[in-house]
């Protein structure tokens, strides 16, 4: 039962959609060699494009928008002394959409942003990246809920497919890493540690019942583990695993008390062993 794998990390955005063609008020006073007349004319070039309110020297502050001449993306929304300050909405060239908050010309604060495949976001940012709680949902339908940091899912979160699997857990960098349950759409339920989105050791439990603890390797019983059915009449085992079968040193329950102790090799008894008897003279029973 591998563990199938989910689709690239359709979070980050392209690049065009972190350019938003903006020259600050430093890039424009720290010209070496302008004079104060040079640099009114610069920057009254590069606010070509804006509606709006301006400061006592001209630089966009409070409500206006803005055209980018160099990317085509649009601005509206409050500036703070030639800044996207305070809340707005940037539409970029490529299509993808921000409405939320700015500190600084960077996105900082609760925001949704939507990008032109339909994937969304909404939540917190910090210093223009996604950072802090929110919620992505991308355009098939399948839905993130938690923490993530630096557009990445990172920390404790709510996965939910739109194929019924769901997952409540650890994330590392995009990937299902440390504590945590998965329930299959079959039903089958695994709780356990996870490396680079495959369950390595934990439980097991079926539809049925039955259960497994133990070490899992690409979603098979891999390692030591012990295997109990649901059903009284099943055989219980304790011991080595490969590939999903008995292999190597193990113990073996039976219904009727019987206790086989010894190697295994791909689920037959094979090599040294005892049999222990739960009555004198009890009958084996396979």
């Amino acid at each position: 039962m591998a563990v199938r794998a989910r689709s690239p990390n359709p979070l980050s955005a392209p690049a065009s959609a972190w350019d938003f063609g903006v020259v600050g008020e430093k890039d424009i006073q720290y010209k070496i060699g302008k004079t104060e007349e040079e640099l009114d004319r610069i920057t009254s070039n590069f606010l070509k494009g804006y509606t709006g309110e301006r400061d006592e020297r001209g630089r966009r502050h409070g409500e206006g928008t803005f055209i980018s001449v160099q990317t085509g993306s649009t601005y509206s929304g409050t500036y703070a002394h030639d800044k996207k300050h305070g809340y707005g909405t940037m539409t970029f060239a490529n299509g993808d959409i921000y409405e939320g908050m700015w500190h600084q010309n960077k996105k900082q604060g609760k925001g949704h942003y939507k990008w032109v495949n339909g994937n969304t976001y909404t939540g917190t940012w910090e210093d223009d990246f996604m950072t802090g709680t929110g919620t992505i949902i991308w355009a098939e339908g399948d839905k993130y809920i938690g923490e993530v940091l630096k557009n990445e899912r990172h920390g404790q979160g709510d996965m939910i497919y739109t194929d019924g699997d769901r997952y409540w857990g650890s994330f590392e960098h995009n990937k299902k890493q440390g504590l945590g349950r998965m329930r299959f759409q079959s039903g089958v339920q695994f709780v356990g540690q996870w490396s680079q989105n495959t369950f390595s050791e934990g439980q097991l439990e079926w539809p049925n019942g039955d259960q497994y603890v133990g070490e899992i390797k690409n979603g098979i019983m891999h390692g030591n583990g012990k295997f109990v059915p649901a059903d009284p009449n099943g055989n219980v085992y304790d011991g080595c695993w490969f590939k999903g079968q008995y292999h190597g040193y193990g113990t073996l329950t039976l219904p009727n008390g019987n206790i086989y102790y010894g190697d295994f090799v791909y689920n037959k008894r094979q090599g040294n062993g005892r049999f222990v008897y739960a009555k004198p003279f009890g009958k084996y029973r396979a």
